[in-house]
C-alpha cells in the first residue's frame, strides 16, 4: 500500500471515462482500505465518489484475479473466446487451457471472497445512504452484480429512481430483466402457510368478477410479484419453468380455480411440484426441487439458482408438501381481478383456435388426424368416467415420439385434471434426464426441455388420476414452444381404465393414407 495524494481521488471522480477509470484502478491497487474508508467520510462529494468508484473497482479485480472459483460456472462459447484491444485482439485460445465464465454473484457467496473484500463493501453500502446521488449512484451500480440480499432493496430502488437500465433494450433482454428484478423480491418472500382465504377475498365470485380487472395491470403485478420468475408468462411464454407454464392458462382453468390457487398455494399442489427438504451433516436445509441426483445434488431453489451440494454430505432427505408459491402475492381483490384478466385474455399468439379438433358432432371411435407439434392437439370422446388414461403408440413414427404435456379434461371444464395425477410410461429414451423424464408429462409446462421421450419406436404413456372423474378429451402436444417439429405422434390409442388392468379403448388416431404412403 502507499498513501496518494488527495487530487487523484477527485479524479477518480472526474466527468472523463478515462480519466475516472485510470485514476479509480490507480487507487483501487494501490490504496489501502483504511484510506479508501477514511476518504468515503470526506464531506466533498467528489471525493467521497472516488474512494466508491476506487472500492467497486478493488472488488473487480479481486473477482477477475481470483483462484477461488465459484462451483457454478460453464465453458466459454466459441464467440466469447476473443475480444479486442487498443494494441490488438486477444484470443483466449492461446491460453491452451480451458476457459469458463462464471458470475460475479456466484463469487460473492463464498464467504472466503467475501471475507476478503469486507472493507471495500462497507464501504460501498455505507454510500448507498449518502445524501449525494453522485455518491449512491455508482455505489449502486457497482453492488447491483453482487446481488447481496442485504443491500439489495436498496440498490434496486436507487437504480429504478434514477432510471438507470443495466440491461439494453432488446425484448429478450426486457424478458430477462423483469425475470430477474422478480428473482430476488422472491429471494425475500415467505412461503404460504394460509390454511384459509383472506376476509377480504371471500364470497367473490371470479368467474365474474375478474372481468372488472385490467390485463395491463395484471401484466405489471405478473413480475412485479415475483410471478414471472417461475412461470412462463400466458401472453408470450417468457419467464422461469420452476412452477407450472402459464401459457393458454385459459384453456385449462376457471377464474374461480386461478384465484384459490394463488390465495391457497397449498391447496393444490401437483405432486410433480413438490419439493424435496435436504438436511445436510452440519445440520443446514436447502429446500428446492432436484434436477440431478448422486454424487453431486443440483438442487434448483425458488429463486431459479441452482445449488450444487455433495451428495455424501446429505444426511437426510424429506419430501415437503409445502407450496414453494410465497404467501401474500396479491394484496386486494382489485389487484386479483388485474391478475386473472392478465392470465386469462387471449393473447395474438394463443394456439386454441388452431388447435387440431374433432368435436363437430359425436365424437367418432377412429379419426383421421395430422400431429401439429407445435399446438395442443385435441381428442374427443363420448364422456365415461375413468381413473386411468392411457395413450398407447403404434408404429408408423419415423423416431420415438415426443410428449411435452398430457392434458386430460372433463366435460364443460377447463381444468387440466392431469396435473394432481401421477405420471407412468412404459419406457424413457435413456441418457437425457435433464430434459425428458416421465414425470415431465403432466408436470404443466410446455416444451421439449420438459417432455418425455419412449426408449422405444412404441410405447405408452399413462396419468393415473387422483380419484376416478367424467372425462371426454385430452389434449397432448409435442412441442408447444414452437421450436422442434420431429418426433410427433403419428398412429395411437387413447384407451381408459378404472383398475388400471383392464383398458377400454376409446379413440383410435391414424394418419391418412397419403401418410402411410409417405
Amino acid at each position: 500500500d502507499m498513501k496518494l495524494p488527495e487530487p487523484i481521488v477527485r479524479l477518480a471522480a472526474d466527468p472523463d471515462a478515462y480519466v475516472r477509470q485510470s485514476a479509480a484502478q490507480l487507487l483501487a491497487r494501490r490504496a489501502s482500505a483504511a484510506e479508501l474508508t477514511r476518504w468515503g467520510s470526506d464531506t466533498s462529494d467528489l471525493v467521497r465518489q472516488g474512494a466508491v468508484n476506487a472500492a467497486g473497482f478493488h472488488i473487480w479485480h479481486a473477482i477477475e484475479s481470483t483462484t477461488n472459483f465459484p462451483k457454478i460456472r460453464e465453458l466459454a462459447r466459441p464467440g466469447q473466446m476473443s475480444f479486442a484491444q487498443a494494441d490488438g485482439p486477444i484470443k483466449l485460445t492461446d491460453l491452451g487451457k480451458p476457459v469458463f465464465i462464471y458470475m460475479p454473484s456466484e463469487w460473492w457467496k463464498d464467504e472466503r471472497n467475501r471475507k476478503a473484500v469486507a472493507p471495500h463493501f462497507a464501504l460501498l453500502a455505507k454510500a448507498l445512504d449518502d445524501p449525494s446521488l453522485s455518491v449512491q449512484l455508482p455505489a449502486a451500480v457497482q453492488l447491483f452484480f453482487l446481488e447481496n440480499t442485504e443491500v439489495d432493496p436498496k440498490v434496486l430502488t436507487i437504480l429504478k429512481n434514477a432510471d438507470v437500465d443495466l440491461g439494453s433494450k432488446s425484448k429478450a433482454s426486457v424478458n430477462a430483466r423483469a425475470r430477474k428484478e422478480a428473482l430476488r423480491a422472491l429471494e425475500t418472500a415467505a412461503l404460504s402457510s394460509n390454511e384459509k382465504i383472506p376476509p377480504a377475498f371471500t364470497s367473490v365470485d371470479w368467474n365474474s368478477a375478474y372481468q372488472k380487472g385490467k390485463a395491463e395491470a395484471g401484466k405489471k403485478l405478473f413480475t412485479a410479484r415475483g410471478c414471472i420468475a417461475c412461470h412462463l408468462a400466458p401472453d408470450d411464454g417468457k419467464g422461469g419453468s420452476i412452477g407450472p407454464s402459464l401459457v393458454d392458462v385459459h384453456t385449462r382453468f376457471s377464474p374461480q380455480y386461478l384465484a384459490e390457487s394463488i390465495l391457497l398455494p397449498n391447496r393444490f399442489v401437483s405432486p410433480n411440484f413438490h419439493p424435496t427438504s435436504l438436511t445436510m451433516k452440519d445440520g443446514t436445509v436447502h429446500t428446492g426441487f432436484i434436477e440431478k441426483d448422486g454424487g453431486t445434488v443440483e438442487l434448483r431453489m425458488i429463486t431459479g439458482m441452482v445449488m450444487k451440494l455433495p451428495g455424501t454430505e446429505v444426511a437426510k432427505r424429506a419430501t415437503s408438501h409445502q407450496s414453494m408459491m410465497p404467501a401474500g402475492l396479491v394484496q386486494s381483490p382489485d389487484e386479483m381481478n388485474h391478475l386473472l384478466a392478465y392470465m386469462l385474455a387471449r393473447s395474438p399468439g394463443s394456439s386454441v383456435p388452431a388447435a387440431k379438433q374433432d368435436y363437430k358432432g359425436p365424437p367418432a371411435l377412429e379419426m383421421v388426424h395430422r400431429f401439429d407439434p407445435g399446438k395442443p392437439n385435441v381428442f374427443h370422446f363420448d364422456a365415461i368416467e375413468a381413473q386411468y388414461v392411457r395413450v398407447g403408440i403404434l408404429p408408423g413414427s419415423t423416431g420415438q415420439p415426443c410428449i411435452d404435456e398430457f392434458e386430460i379434461f372433463a366435460p364443460g371444464s377447463k381444468q387440466n385434471l392431469a396435473l394432481n395425477g401421477k405420471a407412468t410410461a412404459s419406457s424413457l429414451l435413456p441418457g437425457l434426464a435433464h430434459k425428458h423424464q416421465i414425470a415431465f408429462l403432466n408436470d404443466g409446462k410446455y416444451g421439449n426441455p420438459r417432455s418425455w421421450i419412449p426408449a422405444k419406436m412404441t410405447g405408452w404413456a399413462q396419468i393415473a388420476l387422483v380419484k376416478r372423474s367424467k372425462i371426454d378429451r385430452i389434449v397432448l402436444s409435442r412441442d408447444r414452444e414452437g421450436e422442434l417439429g420431429d418426433r410427433t405422434l403419428v398412429a395411437f390409442d387413447i384407451l381408459v381404465s378404472n383398475d388400471g388392468a383392464t383398458w377400454k379403448i376409446v379413440k383410435k388416431v391414424r394418419p391418412s393414407k397419403a401418410a402411410r404412403v409417405k
